[in-house]
């Protein structure tokens, strides 16, 4: 994540353990310009073996959080 923040000259705002689907995830939030207006970013990833699920809600950074942001996160389901 601290790769992905300073290739994208992002401000890591918030990272946190959180539990997806059941199992242990980490979340991660980032602010950062993107095509000339401030955005926030919220990415959580969990692991299921081998395999990394990766979920991601952006939205304008002087703006509420989305409902649609957490309902991603109480409707996602390890397939």
């Amino acid at each position: 994540m601290g790769q992905l923040a300073r290739r994208l000259r992002a401000r890591l705002d918030a990272a946190r353990t959180v539990r997806l689907a059941g199992r242990r995830g980490r979340q991660y939030e980032i602010t950062f310009s993107w095509k000339g207006a401030e955005v926030r970013e919220r990415i959580t990833f969990v692991l299921r073996g081998r395999r990394e699920y990766q979920l991601l809600c952006r939205w304008p950074a002087d703006e509420a959080e989305p409902v649609a942001c957490g309902l991603l996160l109480q409707s996602f389901r390890l397939a």
